[in-house]
């Protein structure tokens, strides 16, 4: 299983962005690979809040990510 957090806001000239950070809480490894799509969502009825954020060109070409699962 994967939980998704974000970090480090950044925000400047009206918008605002963040980091997010996939951390594997399952029992065995997992894999991802690309890049991930994120929308903003409303509290009550999970609509979405305006356009999708936008992937931009700094993000360069997807690479496979593998981790074991974090020990906590």
């Amino acid at each position: 299983m994967l939980r998704l957090s974000v970090e480090d806001p950044n925000a400047g000239a009206g918008s605002l962005m963040y980091t997010p950070a996939f951390t594997n809480t399952g029992d065995s490894a997992c894999t991802l690979t690309g890049f991930p799509g994120v929308s903003l969502l409303t509290a009550e009825g999970g609509e979405q809040m305006g356009a999708p954020a936008l992937r931009g060109p700094e993000g360069g070409e997807p690479e496979r990510v593998e981790r074991e699962r974090r020990k906590t």
